[in-house]
């Protein structure tokens, strides 16, 4: 199962990549839970498919490109790590950013049922109980 999970996640990415957050969140639970470390600026804790969506399709407000780029997907369990690079740009400074997360996907049965985003890809290692 883990394989699956792994190209799961790998096809969430990607649809988010592409702006369509309908097929990124298509096989979480409809009770899925997203929860942002608190160091991030604007942490949010949210559960719920729908809550999901509309959070996420607020990026493309404040950001005019937003892409996350995963450098290792990897299963642990029923969990899936994701160290990624953020590359944006602000929609009204044109700003540019480019950051190394992590993030933690559970996944049961198919379906993501937590998402947690860590600032730090260190976190998310130690979290998923590996080392880099």
């Amino acid at each position: 199962m883990s394989r699956e999970n792994v190209e799961l996640v790998r096809a969430a990415y990607e649809a988010w990549n592409r702006g369509d957050i309908g097929a990124a969140l298509e096989h979480s639970r409809p009770d899925v839970r997203f929860v942002q470390d608190r160091r991030i600026p604007g942490a949010v804790d949210l559960t719920g498919r729908e809550a999901c969506r509309a959070w996420l399709e607020s990026f493309y407000e404040t950001w005019d490109e937003f892409r996350l780029s995963p450098d290792r997907i990897e299963a642990v369990g029923d969990r899936v790590l994701i160290l990624a690079t953020i590359r944006a740009k602000g929609r009204m400074s044109e700003i540019e950013i480019e950051q190394r997360i992590g993030h933690i996907l559970t996944v049961h049965g198919g379906q993501t049922v937590e998402w947690r985003s860590y600032a730090d890809p260190a976190d998310a290692l130690e979290a998923a109980g590996l080392r880099e």
